[in-house]
């Protein structure tokens, strides 16, 4: 059992809300998958950045919760690894979003209260934070300040944007990126589609520009600088406010609109380095291809700091039994599998706890244990600032995690 009934019913109703939809879905594309001749394993993306087989993940649909965009994090650390880059911000911008998650250390930052909607659930997740600005976010002003905005509305895929022909009559900001010449109307898609330019310049001009009182280029690129502005104050609120800073990283930028826009807001925060994967519009199926089979496996048991090794070992025994029988069942050999241990730790009286990997294989000694305390205070002041450890104040684990890999 989990610490907190709230977030365990919560889980627990959303679990069974979305299982019965996720099963049926899952169940269908494998029989469809069957009847065109595939004969390979169907897994399903995780949140927490892992693959897990299809009639495992059914059972566990909260899992799946933004698995997308867990993948495509997963994708900007494998191509930072091969890049030589550990520290990476991953910037996602599609059509209805900008989605970002920082790699520090080559190691993900995991959301410790992930919610869906305006429910908490208790599930690992890679943090991913959004707002709601991407290509087919609509323009607007507001009615009584006449201030502009960028979505959250979007326009969708269909109609779209104006410049696509599909009938769409609001402007958003892939008809903006026209506007100030960032698309190329005559080679859209290597010239597949021609956009059209004259009838976006149209109502732009009569929704947005006039009313501003402003030239249409000119309006445009006031409106494109909001939506930059808007991405570089999410960027900053996962790292400058945390206590890290983007010119020690490198930007990834994926998605359809992400590589247009990704100049101004990464000169802005003086990235690093900005690097436009070659798979940037399909990035989180590339890192959904470049992940493991994961499976999780956790006990909750409250211990003082130091406790003894032989205690700890006695925990996790049962689980690695559990999960090398389980990836031996899914057909990974023992050369094939990797373990990884981790502890949550907290502070005396404190409610909140980090996840701190433990080093080493098992079994756990005192010198591993010793070192775990040390990279928890490295860890605890890296989430919340310098000088915020406190070894006086006492410590305590609270629960003890195993990740199993069946490495692909």
């Amino acid at each position: 059992p989990v610490p907190g009934e709230y977030e365990r019913t919560s889980t627990t109703v959303i679990n069974a809300y979305a299982g019965n939809i996720a099963s049926l879905y899952l169940n269908n594309l494998q029989e469809l998958l069957i009847s065109e001749g595939f004969d390979g394993p169907l897994q399903v993306m995780q949140g927490y950045g892992g693959l897990l087989p299809a009639k495992e993940a059914a059972g566990r649909a909260v899992g799946m919760i933004e698995c997308g965009p867990a993948a495509g994090v997963i994708g900007s650390r494998y191509l930072g690894h091969m890049m030589g880059d550990d520290d990476v911000i991953a910037a996602d911008m599609g059509g209805t979003t900008f989605k970002v998650g920082v790699i520090q250390g080559g190691e993900f930052d995991y959301a410790r209260e992930p919610m869906v909607d305006r429910f908490h659930y208790v599930a690992p997740k890679i943090e991913v934070v959004s707002i709601g600005a991407g290509g087919g976010s609509i323009v607007s002003l507001d009615p009584r300040t006449n201030v502009p905005s960028v979505g959250p509305r979007s326009a969708g895929a269909r109609p779209g944007p104006i410049c696509y022909g599909q009938g769409g009559q609001e402007p958003t900001l892939t008809d903006v990126m026209i506007l100030v010449g960032y698309m190329d109307p005559e080679n859209f898609l290597g010239g597949a589609i021609t956009l059209d330019l004259e009838r976006t310049h149209t109502i732009f001009k009569e929704k947005i520009a006039d009313p501003l009182g402003l030239g249409v280029e000119e309006a445009a690129i006031g409106i494109f600088r909001i939506a930059a502005a808007q991405i570089s104050d999410l960027i900053h609120e996962i790292t400058v406010e945390r206590g890290l800073d983007p010119r020690d990283f490198v930007l990834h930028a994926f998605g359809g609109s992400c590589p247009i826009v990704c100049g101004i807001f990464g000169a802005e925060l003086n990235v690093k380095r900005i690097v436009i994967p070659y798979t940037a519009s399909v990035n989180c199926a590339f890192g959904l291809v470049s992940a493991d089979i994961v499976h999780e496996y956790s006990v909750t048991k409250t211990l003082p700091v130091p406790s003894p090794a032989e205690e700890i070992n006695a925990i996790y025994e049962p689980m690695i039994a559990q999960a090398q029988a389980q990836l031996t069942n899914e057909g990974f050999a023992e050369s094939g599998t990797a373990f990884e241990w981790s502890i949550d730790l907290r502070y005396g009286r404190q409610v909140h706890e980090v996840t701190t990997p433990v080093r080493g294989e098992t079994p756990l000694d005192e010198a591993t244990l010793a070192a775990l305390v040390d990279d928890f205070e490295a860890l605890y002041e890296r989430k919340f600032g310098k000088g915020s450890a406190y070894r006086a104040a006492g410590m305590e684990m609270t629960m003890f995690r195993l990740t199993a890999r069946g490495l692909m």
